[in-house]
């Protein structure tokens, strides 16, 4: 009898010599015959056998792909932290990790789900369509369609030399795949419909805008992979500026305590789908190591400022495919830096120059019903001249501080509405671009006043509204919030750079401190503009420790409520590397401030004996 030879497999073992004895002769013969059979189909018809890594899963539930359960796909994107299905998907990939066979697999169920459906497939030029994306077409290309079929509405003839003929195929639905590059002129994919478009590697973000455009009417997917070869390049930086993580994995090995990575680790193929079930996907860390956490799943940062639930990036790491031979990968890579290990591992872009908050994320948003509403209010200011002046205010209790309200915000300001965003991802500049909220409202002093005692509460302003103007209680000066307010703020302060500034009136030096106390706006001043400082202070108001819950004892000392979008977005964003001119270093700056001030929480009975402070 012929001698049974096991066919290599990357995913199916093959019994060990002690699993066989126990299986005995004929059972160990059936399993490994089913095995073989396993193996064929999965060559023969990868588009319907074979296996799958578990990200692939976490994924189709992102784009709530009509072949999976609805049900499971809810569940999934609700543990990921998404409560709804996005439109764009951004797969960032280590090398050989599988995001180009999974979006080559994902568009070909689209053809194949959907009749009539359209898919664009975009690379870099065509001789890199032909050798490097076309092929996957037609690997997971059906198998009773893997033959040259030219009956109409069938249109499918490839040879590996020359790719699809004409560059497209078209299904017996009447799907069509149409295979492009970022080559031709943009004005070339204009007025087209689109259910699924996916561009491959060094996509710009113009053809990014084009093709959402495209996929709107029909309510297509927008699926882009990319290996970030380029670094932090400008596509990555339109996705990943400002985006929140929410899942993310043990890098094994990026060691943070100075020991050797561990390899046996993470060539392994992690677990994602037990994140549904609250089991753990990756192996315990060994007590003693410490490593440094790698992005899964991530957020984008929408123009209004607030999080956007329409993209998400997710992140292949070389271990999920062990097709791809994730030890070769690490070989090949190991005498590289971190950051290249985490670019060609793990799939990760590192900013040249990264955000002083690195710490900041979720676990420092909290929301509006939950900013407890006893404790001591502050008031800050930033006066610009060109700009609005941003303000924002604060609560301390004897635990912690809460930055709760933020001017200009994503609300409604009368005569003025919702103002937009104050700054707002840029591919070019790190700290961002200035937003409409900056764009000056044309308001003096008394307007400012008269706003901060609506957000307030004033009865004066309430009193003042139903006045007509020249009547005894209409003149904003005379407001005070002694008079009654809902809320009760302990001191107020300007920049002190803005503030001190004297100029000379009527012979007589005059600042805007004393432009704001004659209109009964009393204001002490910030500190000085030690920036480094004022950074380090802030890291230490936001520290925690990241690889235990966040509940008791470890919640943030500073907290902010997820209102306030600019805020959120400078701390999320600001680097320095725009200088004074940074979009978002307004914001920043007032956050700098408060923790460089020294106040904090004032007990009711100090409170009074003092008189109340300023108003």
């Amino acid at each position: 009898m012929a001698e049974f030879v096991p066919t290599p497999h990357a995913v199916l073992a093959i019994p060990t010599p002690a699993q066989a004895m126990a299986l005995g002769y004929d059972e160990w013969l059936r399993v490994m015959k089913q095995r073989e059979r396993i193996i064929k189909l999965e060559k023969e018809d990868p588009f319907r056998h074979g296996w799958e890594p578990p990200m692939w899963r976490i994924c189709d539930a992102l784009l709530d792909a009509p072949w999976c359960d609805a049900e499971e796909n809810e569940a999934i994107r609700l543990k990921v932290g998404f409560d709804k299905p996005v439109d764009t998907l951004l797969i960032m990939g280590g090398n050989r990790g599988g995001k180009s066979e999974y979006a080559a697999k994902y568009v070909q169920r689209v053809l194949n789900y959907r009749d009539g459906a359209i898919a664009w497939l975009f690379q870099t030029n065509n001789e890199n369509s032909i050798r490097m994306q076309q092929p996957l077409g037609w690997r997971y290309m059906p198998k009773e369609y893997r033959k040259k079929i030219k009956t109409h509405p069938t249109y499918i003839s490839y040879t590996f030399k020359n790719g699809f003929s004409d560059n497209i195929f078209v299904l017996p639905n009447k799907s069509m795949a149409s295979y492009r590059n970022y080559e031709q002129n943009i004005e070339t994919i204009e007025g087209g419909e689109i259910d699924v478009a996916w561009p491959d590697e060094l996509v710009g973000s113009d053809w990014i805008k084009t093709l959402i455009l495209r996929l709107a009417t029909r309510d297509g997917k927008l699926l882009l992979t990319f290996t970030p070869v380029k670094g932090y390049s400008p596509t990555v930086a339109e996705f990943q500026n400002g985006a929140i993580t929410m899942m993310e994995s043990v890098g094994w090995l990026l060691p943070k305590d100075g020991g050797e990575p561990l390899v046996e680790y993470a060539t392994q193929v992690e677990e994602c789908g037990n994140w549904l079930e609250d089991k753990p996907s990756q192996p315990p860390v060994p007590e003693g190591r410490k490593f440094e956490m790698v992005p899964r799943v991530m957020k984008c940062m929408a123009a209004s400022g607030d999080v956007d639930n329409n993209r998400a990036i997710v992140f292949f790491h070389s271990s999920d495919n062990p097709y791809g031979n994730p030890e070769g990968v690490w070989k090949k890579i190991k005498s590289g830096t971190r950051a290249f290990i985490r670019e060609r591992y793990y799939g990760m872009a590192d900013k040249a120059q990264s955000a002083k908050c690195p710490k900041f994320g979720k676990a420092h948003l909290i929301p509006a019903s939950q900013i407890p509403k006893e404790g001591t209010r502050y008031w800050l200011g930033d006066p610009a001249g060109a700009r609005n002046m941003a303000q924002i205010w604060v609560l301390f209790t004897k635990m912690h501080c809460y930055i709760y309200r933020e001017w200009p915000g994503n609300y409604d300001i009368p005569g003025i509405g919702v103002p937009g965003v104050w700054a707002e991802p840029d591919a070019k500049k790190l700290d961002g671009k200035r937003g409409p909220a900056q764009d000056a409202f044309g308001w003096g002093l008394k307007d400012y006043k008269k706003e901060i005692a609506r957000l307030e509460g004033w009865k004066d302003f309430e009193k003042g509204l139903m006045l007509p103007e020249g009547t005894e209680g209409a003149d904003v000066e005379l407001w005070m919030p002694e008079n009654g307010c809902t809320e009760r703020v302990d001191t107020r302060f300007l920049d002190s750079r803005a503030a001190s500034t004297p100029r000379v009136e009527k012979d007589r030096p005059v600042t805007l401190q004393d432009d704001f106390a004659d209109i009964g706006l009393f204001c002490d001043l910030t500190p000085g503009d030690d920036i480094a400082e004022g950074v380090t202070l802030i890291n230490d108001w936001l520290a925690y420790d990241q690889e235990q819950p966040v509940k008791g004892f470890n919640v943030p000392y500073l907290l902010v409520c997820e209102d306030c979008i600019n805020t959120i977005f400078a701390l999320r964003t600001w680097t320095g590397a725009d200088g004074k001119n940074g979009a978002c270093k307004d914001f920043f700056d007032l956050v700098r401030y408060l923790v460089m001030l020294g106040i904090g929480f004032n007990a009711p009975d100090s409170w009074e004996s003092q008189g109340g402070g300023h108003y």
